[in-house]
């Protein structure tokens, strides 16, 4: 119930060589997954789920927005794990309207792992983009549920404080500049004071 949307795809696996999984159809946000089989097991199915909520396998959700949760299953049983498999990567794409709608900082997008009981951001990187979506690539150790997040951009915020900041500043100098005129008038009232009692 809790799967929006699904995609498959079928490849080869033998050892030593990279294998990639293309989710061509565009029916999820994952656009392939990659990685170098440590051993050969035939031909192998691969799964990628977008969820309409988190994972029943995760106790919580990640900190930050969240764009997308999603699964990705590799082979049967445990397969995709650090004994079979290594330099696996997962591609992905992000919507351009839901960056702009949330306020989100394109930098801080990241994908992240549920393992050991916890979310761990991966190393991701942005590898392109196109009128709609935004391309990402991350490092994953091994498959299972993940979450693509994000933080809202605070520049909006800085630079207001900074415009008071930088107001309250300028009054504070127009206030200064008014004093010295005053102190120079004063003085020059005491000169003339000066010379009329001389």
């Amino acid at each position: 119930k809790n799967i929006k949307s699904k995609e498959i795809c079928q490849q080869y696996i033998t050892i030593g060589k990279v294998v990639k999984f293309e989710f061509t159809k565009g029916s999820t946000c994952v656009n392939y997954v990659t990685f170098t089989a440590k051993k050969t097991v035939g031909k192998t199915t691969a799964i990628v789920e977008e969820l309409k909520e988190k994972s029943i396998l995760t106790p919580n959700g990640p900190e930050g927005e969240v764009y997308k949760y999603i699964n990705i299953w590799i082979g049967k049983d445990s397969f995709a794990n650090s004994k079979n498999i290594e330099n696996a990567t997962v591609g992905f794409k992000v919507s351009k309207d839901w960056v702009k709608k949330n306020n989100i900082n394109i930098n801080s997008l990241v994908l992240q792992h549920f393992s050991d009981k916890k979310w761990n951001p991966l190393p991701t990187k942005k590898i392109g983009e196109d009128d709609k979506y935004i391309c990402f690539e991350a490092e994953t150790p091994s498959f299972s549920p993940f979450a693509i997040t994000a933080e809202k951009n605070k520049v909006v915020i800085e630079e207001k404080e900074g415009e008071n900041k930088c107001s309250a500043v300028a009054s504070q100098e127009e206030k200064g500049g008014a004093d010295e005129k005053s102190n120079t008038s004063q003085e020059n009232d005491n000169r003339i004071i000066s010379k009329i009692a001389t």
